[in-house]
């Protein structure tokens, strides 16, 4: 593969993780609109980078109780955290469950 290959995996590689940790960023901000998006980013990569500590798949509980930890304080009102978590989790993990289980199915079928 030529260098062209490599230049377009690894923008799509960085667009990937922009992606990923912009949209945590985006549904936050919908309810926090004065969010230091500075802080959060920084608290929400510390929290991204401990759940992959975490034993279980997906980093399911771990991954909604360092939320809550993490990034809880920093929205205004609390009550904020849940929704918010429960949008995020939806749109970055648990969306791609049935997603991968219809590929899954329609591969397996062929």
């Amino acid at each position: 593969h030529g260098w062209r290959f490599h230049a377009l995996a690894m923008l799509l590689t960085t667009a990937a993780w922009v992606a990923r940790y912009g949209m945590l960023v985006v549904v936050v901000m919908a309810v926090v609109p004065d969010l230091d998006v500075r802080l959060f980013v920084l608290r929400e990569v510390a929290m991204m980078v401990t759940s992959f500590a975490t034993p279980i798949p997906g980093s399911a509980g771990g991954a909604e109780a360092l939320y809550a930890v993490f990034l809880g304080p920093l929205l205004h009102p609390p009550s904020m955290v849940a929704p918010t978590m429960l949008v995020w989790r939806f749109l970055n993990f648990y969306i791609f469950l049935p997603l991968g289980l219809y590929l899954t199915w329609r591969g397996v079928k062929r």
